[in-house]
């Protein structure tokens, strides 16, 4: 079960467990060895649907929004000072400008 303390699928939401994203019921706890279930995702109306896990690795430099390289262990080597920019985050999806360092 996927929850957020935040998000209710309504105003009138008190329950529990007001689940986003389920599984089937299961004895286990490791998410990986449920993804191949049938998992339910909340989209305002309840519909079944499929997830995916995949990994978090970069296969080319696309993989890293092109703000840094692919490195072969998979992981992205982002780029540094570019034009008074520094790329951060799993892949270099974060722009921090010169500007806004503290």
């Amino acid at each position: 079960v996927f929850m957020h303390e935040n998000i209710r699928r309504s105003i009138d939401d008190n329950s529990d467990c007001p689940w986003l994203l389920r599984s089937e019921q299961t004895e286990v706890f490791d998410i990986e060895e449920v993804n191949q279930m049938n998992w339910e995702v909340w989209q305002g109306v309840i519909e079944t649907t499929d997830v995916r896990i995949t990994c978090n690795e970069c296969n080319d430099n696309e993989d890293c929004n092109l703000n840094g390289e692919c490195k072969r262990d998979g992981s992205c080597d982002c780029s540094k000072d570019v034009e008074g920019r520094t790329f951060l985050g799993p892949h270099c999806e974060v722009i921090l400008k010169d500007n806004c360092r503290t």
